[in-house]
């Protein structure tokens, strides 16, 4: 069981009609009831060292990390790092880490239970100190707690106070802090998870996510020749448990709890014997070859230039070089797997955009203008096309998620095996 307060799960469940009709009469009012919440946490973090910090006793810490399996190398690495830093990020934990295989930067902000689950899953296969999360003007008691737990436990926690535009900057900064201890670094979101593509003589495809596989594939990309260029993980299309047939036995061992991972049945993946990787998917690099990364972690390497040079490849393969390499990581993203999920994600987006307008108001838009996040405005005109209506809204909800695998180079594998261990 995730540890979360009973307000957490109580928010978490809440209907999504009663607070998309307040949103408009009450958002000056919850805006100065965040402030207010935000100015208390970060005062309260000053004040207490995360060393007073515990978590409810009701925590399994069992599954947290083997210690026997995972010793770290010698020789200690200690960061020099400055508390506060240009990027509005400062370091909250003991800066104290090691030598890693690979280190994940997690952006999240007030995540709760999907961080826990997230925690649980990596250090499946890294030690706590492979995992780096920054906690973006977070200002619930839930998941504080879950950042204080482990940052005591060896994880490295930061805080960063800049505005949601700067993600790629504050990203960028603590990434590269850690870019010259880590062999990869790979910046991820606290909904998306990764697994190793292997193809085993009689099983044919399959995901695995342990500590042989990913050794692994981790030492394949050392040994490969990047001639500067970055990797680019496998974007899987998961698909939630509602739009299978087959029922998946774990699921209902655990009715009380599900994490959004016990909710997926299948995903689907592009195998392609061409070897190439796609422009859009996520990337990861070695760390003495990180530069940065974008809001998205799409581009990396030199960024934007990186991506039009992938374009121009598409285009013109025999003449263009792709500037990436494709890796076997698949990288689930695990969002929207239900549909008060879904409908919540776009009701938020297009509330923080503020596209959430109606009338005269929206009219004066002109249509969905072509900047990031445009696709909440899509989705806000969507929602006023069908008048809000829960049962036509859930509609759309299937026929986006609920497709299967519409040609022959793209295959449904089951997500079962590598997240039993979050579900059972």
């Amino acid at each position: 069981m995730a540890p979360k307060s009973e307000n957490y799960a109580h928010r978490r469940n809440t209907g999504i009609t009663s607070f998309f009709f307040l949103n408009l009469v009450w958002s000056s009012v919850l805006g100065i009831v965040s402030f207010y919440n935000s100015y208390n946490v970060r005062s309260t973090m000053q004040q207490n060292s995360y060393d007073t910090a515990q978590l409810p006793s009701s925590v399994d810490t069992t599954a947290i990390i083997n210690k026997e399996t995972f010793v770290p190398p010698d020789p200690l690495i200690y960061i020099t790092e400055p508390r506060t830093t240009p990027s509005m990020c400062s370091l909250i934990t003991n800066a104290t880490h090691h030598h890693a295989r690979m280190r994940f930067v997690v952006f999240q902000r007030d995540t709760g239970d999907d961080l826990y689950n997230l925690i649980t899953y990596y250090t499946q296969v890294v030690p706590l100190d492979s995992l780096v999360v920054i906690d973006h003007q977070g200002v619930e008691k839930a998941t504080q707690e879950i950042l204080s737990y482990y940052g005591n436990l060896g994880m490295h926690v930061w805080r960063c106070e800049g505005d949601f535009e700067n993600k790629a900057k504050m990203w960028s900064h603590v990434t590269s802090v850690y870019s010259q201890s880590s062999d990869f670094v790979f910046p991820i979101d606290a909904d998306e998870y990764l697994a190793i593509l292997s193809h085993e003589k009689e099983q044919g495809f399959v995901m695995k996510w342990d500590q042989p596989a990913f050794e692994e594939a981790v030492e394949a990309k050392m040994n490969q020749t990047l001639d500067g260029k970055t990797f680019k993980s496998i974007q899987g299309r998961v698909i939630p448990g509602e739009c299978s047939l087959e029922s998946v036995s774990y699921q209902q061992q655990n009715p009380s709890f599900l994490a959004p991972a016990c909710t997926a049945s299948q995903v689907v993946i592009d195998i392609r014997e061409n070897k190439e990787a796609f422009c859009w998917e996520k990337v990861f690099s070695t760390g003495k070859d990180f530069i940065g990364t974008d809001k998205g972690n799409h581009h990396g390497g030199e960024g934007s230039l990186n991506y039009r040079a992938c374009l121009e490849h598409q285009k013109n393969p025999a003449t263009k070089p792709n500037p990436y390499l494709l890796s076997n990581f698949v990288l689930l993203h695990m969002q929207d797997l239900t549909y008060n999920a879904w409908i919540a994600h776009f009701l938020r987006g297009a509330s923080s955009s503020g596209f959430n307008k109606f009338g005269d108001e929206f009219e004066k838009m002109k249509g969905c203008p072509p900047q990031a996040g445009s696709h909440y405005c899509r989705k806000w005109v969507q929602m006023i096309g069908k008048n809000f209506s829960y049962w036509e809204m859930k509609k759309v909800f299937h026929n986006e998620k609920c497709s299967g695998a519409p040609n022959p180079s793209l295959m449904l594998l089951s997500t079962e095996e590598i997240f039993r261990p979050l579900c059972s």
